[in-house]
């Protein structure tokens, strides 16, 4: 008896023991976005990932460097529900065109692995903490995706699908609430609603004009040009010193040879809860700033100055409100249509900080650690 009693007690003991290794097979988390610092081989980063349906994107940058932050994106045919593989956007150290790759498992609010270059033989450690330090803002990330039937009492019919994607602040306090109501805004909701209500209200909208458009096409044959589509995403592409920089991406397929998408920033002083104007971050008339632009449009596409600038209407680009910035410049942006063809596509113009320093606000320049 003794020893069936002795037995049952390891048996529950081993039982009872936490498998780390069981516990770190867990993905990474859905719809989330993330904060983390810690050290990539050795040095100190800020890393910023988000999960949309468990496809992890983000970017990170080095501690005190200005540098352009580097793009991760995911790497589905790598990643398993115990590795998570992320892909660099950038050249390796050699120049070749063979991106950076992480390797990295997620366990208790820690991220760790290695960092792997195709130019070096050895890889570097990997070691990130979910950490959100002052002037950083938590988020969840929340999806809705349906797809609508024109008839719905018919076995065939077009369809209409319909994708919203947006960040919702975590944090319960003045500042969460507040930033909570700029995303509504952008929303084009009424700010007094619920998110849910919101987007339930523009679905059904969008679903009675959908089917409004395809009555007259009830028992014809129909095409692939009548599956209508719809897309909405808010992303975070800056999230330090209490300023918040929000890009809306819309597109829209609505038949014909093809969809059209257009990207609105909008920027945010989160400190003294206003939106960001141009005039809050340069302090310099239209004029200036247009010579800026066109000046480093020109030193990205290779043009001499008297060259014209290649398909540009009216040979200009003005000054727009359309714009972000990060930790090395600022970056106006032009949609397609707006100042180039379609086949030109987005583009963007990012002016580094050391051509703006004479123009930059004090207020601004200070907490973006500029000198």
């Amino acid at each position: 008896m003794k020893s069936i009693t002795a037995l049952l007690i390891v048996v529950c003991f081993c039982f009872c023991i936490p498998d780390k290794s069981v516990a770190q097979k867990k993905p990474f988390p859905y719809n989330v976005y993330k904060c983390f610092t810690g050290q990539i081989g050795g040095q100190p980063v800020h890393v910023y990932l988000r999960s949309n349906g468990g496809r992890v994107n983000g970017w990170y940058t080095y501690d005190g460097f200005h540098k352009a932050p580097t793009a991760v994106r995911y790497a589905g045919q790598k990643s398993t529900d115990s590795l998570l593989v992320l892909i660099e956007r950038a050249k390796a150290d050699d120049g070749s065109s063979s991106p950076a790759q992480w390797e990295v498992t997620y366990h208790d609010s820690l991220l760790t692995g290695s960092w792997k270059s195709p130019g070096r033989t050895k890889a570097d450690p990997i070691e990130l903490k979910e950490n959100y330090p002052p002037g950083t803002y938590p988020f969840i990330i929340e999806v809705f995706n349906h797809t609508y039937d024109a008839y719905p009492e018919k076995d065939s019919t077009p369809q209409w699908e319909t994708t919203y994607v947006y960040p919702v602040a975590s944090s319960k306090d003045s500042n969460g609430r507040w930033m909570n109501h700029q995303i509504k805004i952008l929303l084009d909701g009424d700010t007094s609603q619920t998110f849910d209500s919101i987007i339930h209200g523009k679905v059904s909208t969008g679903l009675q004009q959908y089917r409004k458009d395809m009555q007259g096409s009830i028992g014809k044959a129909y095409s692939s040009s009548m599956n209508y589509e719809s897309f909405f995403q808010i992303d975070i592409d800056y999230n330090k010193n209490d300023y918040l920089v929000l890009p809306a991406m819309v597109y829209a397929f609505t038949g014909g040879a093809h969809g059209n998408y257009a990207t609105t920033y909008a920027c945010y002083d989160v400190r003294h809860r206003k939106q960001l104007h141009l005039s809050d971050v340069l302090q310099a008339d239209s004029t200036t700033i247009r010579h800026l632009i066109e000046s480093q449009y020109r030193v990205d596409q290779h043009l001499k100055p008297g060259d014209r600038l290649t398909d540009i209407y009216d040979n200009t680009l003005p000054v727009t409100d359309n714009f972000y910035f990060n930790d090395i410049g600022m970056c106006f942006v032009y949609n397609p249509y707006e100042v180039a063809p379609y086949a030109k596509g987005t583009i963007e113009v990012i002016i580094p900080y050391e051509k703006l320093n004479t123009f930059l606000n004090p207020d601004f320049k200070k907490r973006m650690g500029l000198r």
